[in-house]
Parts: C-alpha cells; sequence; structure tokens
C-alpha cells in the first residue's frame, strides 16, 4: 500500500511538473490572455551612489571629452591608366588616386584650445576648435604609492572607457608604475604611464621647437650597474669629458687609467645647488628642472675631497 501511495505521489509531481512547464511554455510562446504586466518583474531603483562612487562618476564626467580618438592612415597612391594613346600626340590618359590605409588607433588628451592633440608618442594639431576641452593637467612629482588613478580612454572611437587602480610604483627612469589595466589603444602602455610632470615640461617644448630641448653637461655618465661594480654606491660617476667642453672647461674630471692600468675614479656629482644626487637616474631628473644656459653648482666628490664647480648648462 506505501508503495503503491509513492507511486501515485511521483506520478501526481511528475504531472505538475509538466503542467508548470506547459505554462511557461505557453507564455513564451505568445498566449493572447497573459498580460505585459504579469510578465514584467518588478524594478527597483538603484538608490544614490556611494560617496566614493559618486567621487569617480564626477571626475569622470569632468575630464572625459579631453580624451579623444586618434585614427592614423596611410594615404597610399594607385595609378590608374585610362583611355588610349592618341596618334597625333601620343598622350595617354591616366589619373592617381590615393587609398586609405589605417595605421594605428589610441587616445589622446586635448592640450589648449589651438587644437594640439597630445598622444603617447607625438603631437597632433589642427583639431576642430568647437570640440575643444583643454585637459586639467596636475603635478605627478607629489604622487605616494597607493593613491587611486583613473584611466580615461577612447580607443576604437565607439565611446569613452574608464579603469580605476592604484599607483603602484614611483621613480622609474621615464614611467610612473600603475595597478590599472590599461584597455587597447589607450595610447599609455600596459600598466605604466608618463608622469604628467614630465608632460608638462616637455610638450609646450614640442610644440614651440618641434623637439624636446634638454639642458645637461654633454659628459658620460657611467650606468648606475656599473658605477655599483666601481664601488661607487653615491652619486652619478662622470665617465667621459669631451675635450673643450663646456664640462672640461669648468674643471670636471673624467674617469681614466692609472700607468699600472688599474681605474682611477672621475668625478662623482653627489648633488645639484644642495640637492642630493645618488644616481645617474636622479641626475638626469635633477637636471630636467633646467633650462639651456642655466648656471649651476656641482657639489662633487674627488677622491678624498669634497669640492664644488660652476657649469653652465648647454643643450644636450
Amino acid at each position: 500500500m506505501d508503495g503503491k501511495r509513492y507511486k501515485g505521489d511521483k506520478e501526481m509531481r511528475i504531472h505538475a511538473h509538466i503542467r508548470i512547464i506547459c505554462m511557461y511554455s505557453s507564455l513564451a510562446l505568445g498566449d493572447p490572455t497573459v498580460t505585459l504586466e504579469e510578465v514584467t518583474p518588478p524594478a527597483f531603483s538603484s538608490g544614490p551612489l556611494f560617496p566614493a562612487e559618486d567621487r569617480i562618476v564626477q571626475l569622470f564626467e569632468r575630464n572625459t571629452y579631453s580624451v579623444v580618438n586618434i585614427f592614423d592612415v596611410t594615404l597610399r597612391p594607385q595609378l590608374n591608366v585610362t583611355g588610349v594613346v592618341e596618334k597625333s600626340s601620343n598622350v595617354v590618359t591616366f589619373y592617381i588616386s590615393y587609398w586609405q590605409i589605417p595605421e594605428g588607433n589610441g587616445s589622446g588628451v586635448v592640450w589648449d584650445e589651438e587644437g594640439h592633440i597630445v598622444t603617447n608618442y607625438h603631437v597632433q594639431v589642427d583639431a576642430p576648435e568647437e570640440l575643444l576641452r583643454p585637459i586639467k593637467a596636475g603635478q605627478s612629482s607629489s604622487l605616494k604609492v597607493g593613491q587611486q588613478c583613473l584611466a580615461i580612454g577612447n580607443p576604437f572611437g565607439f565611446d569613452h572607457t574608464l579603469t580605476v587602480g592604484v599607483i603602484s610604483g614611483l621613480n622609474r627612469d621615464i614611467f610612473s608604475q600603475t595597478g590599472v589595466t590599461i584597455g587597447g589603444g589607450t595610447s599609455a602602455g600596459v600598466g605604466f604611464a608618463i608622469p604628467s610632470s614630465t608632460v608638462l615640461r616637455i610638450v609646450p617644448q614640442l610644440i614651440q621647437f618641434g623637439k624636446v630641448v634638454r639642458a645637461g653637461l654633454n659628459v658620460d655618465i657611467a650606468p648606475d650597474l656599473i658605477a655599483n661594480q666601481l664601488n661607487v654606491r653615491n652619486g652619478a660617476l662622470v665617465l667621459q669629458v669631451p675635450v673643450n667642453s663646456i664640462a672640461a672647461k669648468a674643471g670636471l674630471n673624467p674617469t681614466t687609467r692609472g700607468f699600472a692600468g688599474n681605474i682611477v675614479l672621475g668625478d662623482i656629482i653627489v648633488a645639484v645647488n644642495n640637492k642630493p644626487v645618488n644616481s645617474k637616474a636622479e641626475l638626469l631628473k635633477t637636471l630636467d628642472d633646467y633650462n639651456v644656459g642655466d648656471k649651476v653648482i656641482f657639489q662633487i666628490q674627488r677622491g678624498s675631497e669634497k669640492l664644488e664647480v660652476n657649469v653652465e648648462l648647454e643643450e644636450q
């Protein structure tokens, strides 16, 4: 008896499932007796944004139209010959058409109202003025590891994109490392960003001169790895000083070899205008704050002596 009841209950459950499936099938197939209200689930408003979300949204909305899409094409000529040769003049009619060949796609930022667009490698000009919203750039020199950063791009021209991350590293030779996974076409490289302080310095030079004008010494400075091998742990080691150069006239000594073939270390630059310099990278970074023609004081280590050398910076 219990077995028959179990079998009957099981059959009833199966029939109930079949009825439910049939009911949903009829709804899916378009039952005219069913209204839209009956098959539309309730929708709930998302509510106000969290403060952190609202801040990111506002930053995106304020800066999104300063980011543009850059689409590079190359015009490739193609010669087309048409008509017949005129016997009297031996003239052949021809024309040249140009094909647009896509070369690259990426993002850039509006620099100013004159139409300069800054990308990762070059500066584009002649953007329509009515669409320009110049970017408001800040100084990256005050950044701290762990600070939040936003990457806004327009990689394919469809719409703007936003990625949120953190500053994960600083003091690279060229870049600041970020914890942002950059989408394709953002023209910033994967995981690295050119510091805004660098951009603020070099873009005006690109616009005015068509190149970056760097102030320096025009001497050879030992790479940090070689300096460490020569037991130079602090400062920038001078390797070579060109004859009759400004640095030579100022009295900077190069690295040489002694009579026995031993290496005699040259001057080690340990500070510029009393600002400490611990490596070649720091020296170059420090000199970026100066212009060609500026006179600076180099604090140097020469053997056991500490000296000061006055040098007028020249174009690198």
